[in-house]
C-alpha cells in the first residue's frame, strides 16, 4: 500500500469514527484532519469536500463485495444471487453502522446532502447488480437502480439496528424488499418493457400476456410445452417521490412503510457463507 492510498484510508476511517460520535453537521474538515492525523493541505489534496471522503468509503465497499469469488452462484436465480451480494454489502459494513445511521439522520435534515448521498449510493446499488449477473440498460435500466438504492436503504434503517450477530431481522427485511422490488418490476415491464436482463443470457421472462376479449374463431392449436425460465430478479422501478430528493439515503432512517412479504412465499434465499468482521461501531 503506497503512502496516499494508506492516507486516504486513515481519513475515511477518521470520518467513520466521527460520525458514530457526533451529528454529521459537527463532523468538519478540521475535526477529520485532527482525527486522521493529517494536514488540512494534506486532506484537501486527497478530497476536495467531506462528500467526496463519503463516495470513497461506499467505493471502498464495492470493491471488497466485487473481489470476493461469486463463482458459486452461477446456477442460482437472479433474485437469489442480488440477495447474496447485497448481505455481502451489509457484512462489509457491520463496522460502520453507527457512523451510517448518522449519515441517515444528517440526509433527512439536508435535502441537498440528500441528494448527493442517493447518487453515491445509486452507483453502488449498479455495481451491486453487475457483481449479481444482471445488468440494467438505458432509461429503463436507471429506474431500476434508482428502485434498488432506495430499496436497500429501507434495509439500512433496520440493519442499524440489527444487534443479532445473524442479522434476521435484516436477513428478513432485504427478502420481503426484493420480492417486492420484483412484484413492482412485473407491473412496469407490462406497461415499459423490461428494465434488466440477466448477463450472458436471454432475456429475463417476459410478463404474460392479457386474454383476448374474444376466442379464435379457430380451433387452438395443441398445447406446446414451455422450457422453463431463470426466476427473474429485477429491482424495483420505482424513483423517490416528487418534492422528496434523495429519498433513498434519507429512507434509512425514515419511516417509509413497505409491503410485506407474500403470504405462504418460499423460503428465502440461501445466503452465501462470507467473513464476518467484528462490530466496532454498533
Amino acid at each position: 500500500m503506497d503512502g496516499s492510498t494508506e492516507r486516504r484510508d486513515r481519513i475515511i476511517d477518521a470520518t467513520m469514527r466521527l460520525l458514530a460520535d457526533r451529528p454529521f453537521e459537527e463532523v468538519t474538515v478540521r475535526a477529520i484532519a485532527a482525527e486522521a492525523d493529517v494536514s488540512l493541505a494534506a486532506l484537501h489534496a486527497e478530497f476536495p469536500t467531506r462528500g467526496h471522503i463519503i463516495a470513497a468509503f461506499s467505493r471502498r465497499i464495492d470493491d471488497e463485495v466485487l473481489a470476493a469469488d461469486t463463482s458459486d452462484m452461477a446456477d442460482e436465480a437472479p433474485r437469489d444471487r442480488l440477495f447474496d451480494v447485497l448481505m455481502s454489502r451489509l457484512d462489509a459494513l457491520r463496522p460502520y453502522r453507527a457512523g451510517i445511521r448518522s449519515l441517515g439522520r444528517a440526509a433527512q435534515r439536508d435535502p441537498a446532502l440528500a441528494l448527493a448521498l442517493n447518487a453515491i449510493a445509486a452507483e453502488s446499488m449498479g455495481w451491486m447488480l453487475a457483481a449479481a449477473r444482471i445488468s440494467a440498460p438505458g432509461w429503463r435500466g436507471r429506474l431500476a437502480v434508482q428502485g434498488l438504492t432506495v430499496a436497500f436503504a429501507r434495509v439500512l434503517r433496520v440493519f442499524v439496528t440489527d444487534d443479532d450477530p445473524g442479522l434476521p431481522r435484516t436477513m428478513a427485511k432485504l427478502d420481503g424488499e426484493l420480492k417486492e422490488a420484483e412484484r413492482n418490476h412485473a407491473r412496469f415491464a407490462r406497461v415499459f418493457g423490461r428494465a434488466v436482463r440477466q448477463d450472458g443470457a436471454a432475456p429475463l421472462a417476459e410478463p404474460a400476456a392479457a386474454a383476448p376479449d374474444e376466442p379464435p374463431s379457430a380451433p387452438p392449436a395443441a398445447p406446446t410445452r414451455t422450457p422453463p425460465t431463470a426466476d427473474a430478479m429485477p429491482p424495483s422501478s420505482a424513483a423517490p417521490a416528487a418534492g422528496q430528493p434523495g429519498a433513498a439515503l434519507a429512507a434509512a432512517e425514515g419511516s417509509t412503510p413497505v409491503a410485506g412479504s407474500e403470504a405462504g412465499a418460499a423460503r428465502p434465499p440461501r445466503r452465501r457463507a462470507s467473513p464476518r468482521r467484528s462490530d466496532k461501531a454498533g
